[in-house]
Protein backbone atom coordinates (compact mmCIF):
# COMPACT_ATOMS: atom_id res chain seq x y z
CA UNK A 1 0.00 0.00 0.00
CA UNK A 2 0.97 3.78 -0.51
CA UNK A 3 0.62 6.80 1.35
CA UNK A 4 1.66 10.25 0.61
CA UNK A 5 1.35 13.16 3.23
CA UNK A 6 2.95 16.49 3.67
CA UNK A 7 2.16 17.19 7.51
CA UNK A 8 3.27 14.97 9.93
CA UNK A 9 0.63 14.50 12.16
CA UNK A 10 -1.54 13.51 8.84
CA UNK A 11 0.34 10.49 8.71
CA UNK A 12 0.70 9.56 12.10
CA UNK A 13 -3.11 9.82 12.01
CA UNK A 14 -3.75 8.05 8.94
CA UNK A 15 -0.72 5.15 9.84
CA UNK A 16 -2.27 4.58 13.29
CA UNK A 17 -6.36 4.20 12.20
CA UNK A 18 -4.91 1.80 9.37
CA UNK A 19 -3.03 -0.32 12.45
CA UNK A 20 -6.28 -0.07 14.37
CA UNK A 21 -8.41 -1.66 11.35
CA UNK A 22 -6.02 -4.02 11.39
CA UNK A 23 -4.39 -3.50 7.87
CA UNK A 24 -1.40 -4.95 7.76
CA UNK A 25 0.11 -4.31 4.44
CA UNK A 26 3.62 -2.81 4.23
CA UNK A 27 3.65 0.75 3.72
CA UNK A 28 5.50 2.93 0.66
CA UNK A 29 5.94 6.36 2.13
CA UNK A 30 6.66 9.89 1.70
CA UNK A 31 9.04 11.07 4.00
CA UNK A 32 6.73 12.25 6.24
CA UNK A 33 7.55 8.89 7.82
CA UNK A 34 10.87 9.53 9.05
CA UNK A 35 9.83 12.69 10.20
CA UNK A 36 10.71 12.78 14.00
CA UNK A 37 7.17 13.59 14.87
CA UNK A 38 5.74 10.40 13.30
CA UNK A 39 8.53 7.97 14.34
CA UNK A 40 7.36 9.95 17.77
CA UNK A 41 4.34 9.36 17.80
CA UNK A 42 4.30 5.79 16.09
CA UNK A 43 7.30 4.03 17.16
CA UNK A 44 7.48 0.40 16.39
CA UNK A 45 4.41 -0.08 14.70
CA UNK A 46 6.55 1.38 11.81
CA UNK A 47 9.17 -1.58 11.55
CA UNK A 48 8.15 -3.06 8.15
CA UNK A 49 6.89 -0.14 5.96
CA UNK A 50 9.56 2.12 3.59
CA UNK A 51 9.32 5.21 3.18
CA UNK A 52 11.39 7.42 0.56
CA UNK A 53 13.35 10.23 2.04
CA UNK A 54 16.21 12.71 1.06
CA UNK A 55 18.04 12.92 5.02
CA UNK A 56 19.24 9.85 6.19
CA UNK A 57 21.98 10.76 9.18
CA UNK A 58 24.95 8.23 8.10
CA UNK A 59 24.74 8.96 4.33
CA UNK A 60 27.24 11.42 3.71
CA UNK A 61 30.09 13.45 6.17
CA UNK A 62 28.09 16.45 6.03
CA UNK A 63 24.73 14.63 6.59
CA UNK A 64 26.48 12.73 9.62
CA UNK A 65 28.47 16.21 11.60
CA UNK A 66 24.82 17.70 11.00
CA UNK A 67 22.92 14.64 12.81
CA UNK A 68 25.08 14.78 15.84
CA UNK A 69 25.49 18.59 16.17
CA UNK A 70 21.71 18.54 15.87
CA UNK A 71 20.33 15.72 18.56
CA UNK A 72 23.30 17.30 21.11
CA UNK A 73 21.35 21.06 20.63
CA UNK A 74 18.14 20.39 20.39
CA UNK A 75 18.07 16.27 22.35
CA UNK A 76 16.47 15.17 19.53
CA UNK A 77 16.96 13.20 16.21
CA UNK A 78 17.33 15.17 12.75
CA UNK A 79 14.98 14.50 10.23
CA UNK A 80 14.61 15.62 6.82
CA UNK A 81 12.29 19.10 8.03
CA UNK A 82 15.24 19.71 10.07
CA UNK A 83 17.98 18.99 7.61
CA UNK A 84 16.71 20.60 4.51
CA UNK A 85 15.93 23.71 6.10
CA UNK A 86 19.45 23.94 7.85
CA UNK A 87 20.80 23.49 3.44
CA UNK A 88 18.66 25.94 2.79
CA UNK A 89 20.34 28.61 5.29
CA UNK A 90 23.91 27.29 4.05
CA UNK A 91 22.88 27.96 0.37
CA UNK A 92 21.86 31.19 0.95
CA UNK A 93 24.64 32.22 3.17
CA UNK A 94 27.00 31.16 1.11
CA UNK A 95 25.41 33.31 -2.18
CA UNK A 96 25.42 36.15 -0.13
CA UNK A 97 28.57 35.87 1.52
CA UNK A 98 30.23 35.37 -2.01
CA UNK A 99 27.65 37.21 -4.58
CA UNK A 100 26.27 39.62 -2.35
CA UNK A 101 22.63 40.66 -0.73
CA UNK A 102 20.59 41.90 -3.45
CA UNK A 103 17.94 39.75 -5.10
CA UNK A 104 20.03 39.51 -8.70
CA UNK A 105 23.52 38.49 -6.68
CA UNK A 106 21.76 35.98 -4.73
CA UNK A 107 20.00 34.63 -7.57
CA UNK A 108 23.68 34.56 -9.55
CA UNK A 109 25.20 33.13 -6.08
CA UNK A 110 22.98 30.34 -6.02
CA UNK A 111 22.89 29.74 -9.64
CA UNK A 112 26.55 29.34 -9.60
CA UNK A 113 26.78 26.63 -6.90
CA UNK A 114 28.26 23.26 -8.05
CA UNK A 115 28.60 20.15 -5.74
CA UNK A 116 27.46 22.35 -2.77
CA UNK A 117 27.86 19.73 0.21
CA UNK A 118 24.60 19.32 1.82
CA UNK A 119 23.30 17.09 4.61
CA UNK A 120 20.87 15.92 2.38
CA UNK A 121 21.36 12.50 0.42
CA UNK A 122 23.56 11.98 -1.51
CA UNK A 123 25.00 15.07 -0.61
CA UNK A 124 25.42 17.45 -2.78
CA UNK A 125 23.36 20.25 -4.42
CA UNK A 126 23.22 21.52 -8.38
CA UNK A 127 21.11 24.09 -9.72
CA UNK A 128 18.54 25.15 -12.74
CA UNK A 129 16.25 27.43 -14.03
CA UNK A 130 13.22 26.34 -15.00
CA UNK A 131 9.82 28.09 -16.19
CA UNK A 132 7.51 25.48 -14.66
CA UNK A 133 6.79 28.08 -11.59
CA UNK A 134 5.89 31.34 -13.05
CA UNK A 135 3.04 31.79 -11.15
CA UNK A 136 5.31 31.38 -7.81
CA UNK A 137 7.84 34.45 -9.08
CA UNK A 138 5.86 37.13 -6.59
CA UNK A 139 6.63 34.88 -4.07
CA UNK A 140 10.23 34.89 -4.83
CA UNK A 141 10.47 38.00 -5.64
CA UNK A 142 12.58 37.62 -8.78
CA UNK A 143 11.73 40.19 -12.25
CA UNK A 144 9.31 39.13 -15.03
CA UNK A 145 11.03 35.96 -16.84
CA UNK A 146 12.70 36.84 -20.48
CA UNK A 147 12.80 34.37 -22.97
CA UNK A 148 13.36 31.11 -20.79
CA UNK A 149 14.49 32.21 -17.59
CA UNK A 150 12.22 31.50 -14.75
CA UNK A 151 12.27 30.39 -10.84
CA UNK A 152 14.86 28.58 -9.57
CA UNK A 153 14.12 24.62 -8.66
CA UNK A 154 16.33 22.89 -6.05
CA UNK A 155 16.86 20.11 -7.74
CA UNK A 156 19.50 17.34 -6.91
CA UNK A 157 22.04 16.42 -8.70
CA UNK A 158 21.04 17.51 -11.90
CA UNK A 159 23.63 19.39 -14.31
CA UNK A 160 22.85 22.54 -16.25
Amino acid sequence: MSAYFTLPPDMAIFLRQMKLLGVSLPLMGSATITSTNVVRLLGKTLNGDYATTDFVANSNPVAEAFAQAFEARYHKRADIDSSSSWDAVRILATAMRHYGTSHPAIRKGILSLRNFPGAESPGHYNFILCDALRSMQSLARLPPPRSHVGLLVLLLDIER
